[in-house]
């Protein structure tokens, strides 16, 4: 675990330029950077933040002791694996198989594993199966880039491939065909973890509590962080979490963070409903 004395927090996050106009860069801080003026002008310049942060988001999956059981690797696993092969799959069959797998109740195995680049719809699902005394829950974080090519698909882009209505509930969420390789996590949230790490302390939104919560109720918490959102609490956060603070993965939890606290509707080509009647599903 990364051990957040190794190295200065401060200069971890505190010359990270948050603005709309770049992935990432540095500026020079200046006195004023302390000051609460200071700060609120860091929040003025990055309105955009989350809708042009990265192009390529984190995706997080929330598994439980329930969920299909992990490789003898350590890496995740659909229900139906092996998957059959992809040249053989109809579209029929394709859109039995999304059916299937978005009825929560059905028992028929599939070849998807649900994720989400939405980190506060993962704190929401955790949190729900806490509620229900769901035990091990755990969110993964994982890298996009060392998924395996072509394995990854948005839920409602292959709906509407396969004939199915694209409904804005599956907005957020992303398909990954088969199996999610062991390389590609790169953080294991425990819920012990995150209690211990005072993440929740710092950002109570989050569902800590393990309240049976609606989604848009947790955003709309979240606003009201944004005069005391720490940054360098945040970051203190994230590395007792395991994260390093000068990774760009623990930038783009940061950044996703700070835009969910100023109202942002995005993350990055991803638009988040803001439709309070809306059904939220936790994928399986």
């Amino acid at each position: 675990m990364y051990s957040p004395d190794s190295c200065s927090l401060e200069d971890a996050f505190g010359e990270l330029s948050l603005a709309p106009e770049t992935n990432r860069s540095l500026v020079t801080r200046t006195e004023s950077d302390d000051e609460p003026d200071g700060r609120q002008s860091l929040f003025e310049d990055c309105q955009g933040i989350s809708k042009n942060a990265f192009s390529r988001p984190v995706f997080y999956r929330v598994i439980d002791s329930n969920s299909p059981a992990l490789a003898s690797n350590g890496g995740l696993r659909a229900r139906l694996y092996p998957p059959p092969s992809l040249e053989k799959v109809t579209r029929d069959n394709m859109k039995l198989s999304i059916g299937s797998h978005a009825n929560l109740s059905s028992r028929k195995l599939t070849p998807f594993i649900s994720t989400t680049p939405d980190l506060l719809r993962a704190f929401n699902i955790a949190g729900q199966r806490v509620f229900n005394g769901k035990e091990q829950v755990t969110i993964l974080l994982i890298d996009p880039w060392k998924l395996l090519d072509g394995s990854y698909i948005e839920c409602n882009a292959l709906r509407l491939k396969s004939g199915l209505e694209m409904l804005p509930k599956y907005e957020t969420e992303l398909l990954v065909w088969a199996e999610v390789p062991v390389g590609a996590i790169f953080c294991r949230w425990t819920w012990p973890e995150l209690l211990r790490s005072g993440l929740f302390e710092t950002l109570p939104s989050l569902n800590g509590s393990g309240r049976q919560m609606k989604l848009e109720t947790s955003r709309e918490e979240m606003l009201r962080h944004l005069d005391d959102f720490s940054p360098l609490s945040i970051a203190t956060n994230l590395a007792a979490l395991g994260m390093d603070p000068s990774s760009f993965a623990t930038k783009q939890v940061f950044e996703f963070l700070l835009g969910q606290v100023l109202g942002s509707a995005f993350i990055g080509s991803y638009k988040l409903s803001r439709t309070n009647s809306l059904p939220i599903t936790s994928p399986k």
